[in-house]
């Protein structure tokens, strides 16, 4: 494989999935074990998966960050029962975390290639500007009548996420969207 990724960079032809068919190929064959996929992760916080088969179907995941504070509290619940159910994250005043959000979408392996700069700006402009550095109970219309838990955080960014990529074409559709609200807590949303 190697050989060949050499070959393919010496070209201009090294994309990111062509990387992961390169590898693909050659990796499937003549092994006792079925390989199902290749990751290439281009650059931090970026990763292409090609499935085997017939190989047209991309999985592109990307990474973005957002600090926000929140409380989980419910309204109807005094002090006493929001710290009973949500513990220290009922803290009147809130508190926050560097969340990560890793956007994962389907596109078809095509002549007109899903722009990853198209992604980052529909994920910039629809969630990064809306929930960064946000108190996300008292400064998002989104979480005033909903707990801005990791669920429903990602829950609402593929709602908001769903038709935008749908639009950027190259039969390009969301897949999920994944919001880790510590190394431990994630949350994943199938769209």
């Amino acid at each position: 494989s190697i050989p060949r990724l050499l070959e393919a960079h010496a070209a201009g032809e090294c994309s990111a999935v062509s990387v992961a068919r390169t590898i693909l190929e050659p990796a499937g064959s003549g092994l006792t074990v079925k390989i199902h996929a290749v990751e290439v992760e281009v650059e931090p916080k970026t990763r292409w998966r090609v499935e085997s088969g017939d190989m047209s179907m991309v999985l592109i995941q990307r990474r973005y960050a957002v600090s926000a504070s929140h409380r989980l509290h419910l309204p109807e619940l005094d002090d006493a029962a929001n710290e009973a159910l949500f513990g220290k994250c009922s803290n009147p005043n809130g508190h926050g975390h560097n969340y990560e959000v890793e956007v994962r979408i389907e596109t078809r392996d095509s002549e007109t290639p899903l722009s990853i700069l198209a992604v980052d700006d529909a994920v910039n402009s629809l969630l990064i500007d809306r929930f960064d550095h946000k108190h996300l109970n008292l400064d998002v219309d989104d979480f005033k009548e909903r707990v801005p838990s990791v669920e429903n955080i990602a829950s609402r960014c593929v709602e908001l996420l769903r038709e935008p990529i749908s639009a950027l074409g190259s039969d390009s559709r969301l897949h999920a969207v994944k919001v880790w609200e510590t190394p431990r807590t994630a949350c994943t949303v199938l769209a």
